[in-house]
């Protein structure tokens, strides 16, 4: 294990007869470190083919293996000694319920690709699938690798992988994840658009703005509701035409105009450009990246002015 952890190669065969299939206090085995070695790839992979007959199989304490380190880091999920691990340790899952699958859909199409036959379709305790993984990490190579095995479903908290990107800012897997899970909500009620807005991702928004606006959670409020909340400045112009004018159950505005306005006027510069968005029953509409007030909404005690006074 000393010779593994400091890179001595040279030394390896000489004492694998004496020293493979011991571990130390952690449960973790030199195969497990030679999969996180720094060493030049070809070396380390030498390595790991040296020790696979005497220590694959095998997890530290956490339940982690050796091909879970491999996909950990995106040199170590590419290296040409993976496929050895495959036959002894794919589909084992770690003390979390978490398989090397869900570790590669992080950083490693490659990887991800040669694990997909094994674990795709799995969970963790959580029920997060390596679709969600992908998604969250913005790994647009394997959501699409992923997508047609796992889309469509819900962790533990009924968030799905269009959640999470949306959540994280992923806007390419966003869109990659529309057509599936598109209009879903979690056990709070909330949307992909929500987690977008109140994380403050305007592209993603703007992405999810026409399929789900309107929409309201368990708590009642609206993705605008949620901007407000978060204090997330950059969404709030997406947004306001959509859904100011939305009444919760009590008959009541669920989002209060002089926040919304306070909130434009402290951020204004800072909004996303994007479509005009027009409602002739709406006092404000969204026009090059601003919210503006319409004319005949303005009362006797308003003003452009006191408006732009900033």
């Amino acid at each position: 294990m000393v010779a593994v952890s400091r890179g001595l190669s040279d030394c390896i065969p000489l004492l694998i007869p004496a020293g493979a299939g011991f571990a130390d206090k952690n449960g973790v085995t030199a195969l497990m470190l030679a999969t996180e070695g720094s060493w030049q790839i070809e070396l380390r992979d030498a390595c790991i083919s040296l020790l696979v007959p005497f220590e694959a199989g095998r997890a530290d304490m956490q339940g982690v293996t050796a091909l879970m380190r491999a996909m950990t880091h995106a040199d170590g999920a590419d290296g040409s000694s993976v496929p050895l691990l495959l036959d002894k340790e794919a589909g084992l899952a770690d003390a979390d319920g978490r398989t090397a699958l869900m570790r590669a859909a992080k950083s490693s199409a490659h990887g991800a690709s040669l694990l997909i036959p094994y674990e795709a379709g799995l969970a963790d305790y959580w029920g997060q699938t390596a679709l969600m993984c992908a998604a969250a990490a913005g790994n647009t190579a394997c959501v699409q690798l992923l997508l047609e095995r796992e889309g469509g479903r819900a962790d533990a908290e009924g968030k799905t992988a269009l959640m999470y990107a949306a959540g994280s800012g992923s806007v390419d897997c966003l869109s990659l994840l529309l057509s599936s899970e598109i209009g879903m909500t979690d056990r709070a009620g909330m949307t992909a658009l929500m987690h977008a807005a109140k994380n403050g991702h305007a592209d993603c928004v703007f992405v999810l703005l026409d399929a789900e606006a309107g929409m309201i959670d368990a708590d009642g409020k609206t993705a605008l509701r949620h901007v407000l909340d978060a204090q997330q400045g950059n969404c709030v112009g997406l947004l306001v035409a959509k859904e100011l004018q939305l009444v919760g159950e009590n008959g009541k505005p669920i989002c209060d105009r002089d926040v919304v306005l306070t909130l434009l006027r402290d951020t204004r510069g800072q909004l996303r450009a994007g479509p005009v968005y027009e409602n002739s029953d709406s006092d404000y509409y969204y026009h090059d990246g601003y919210v503006e007030r319409t004319e005949n909404s303005l009362t006797d005690s308003d003003s452009y002015d006191e408006y732009d006074s900033d």
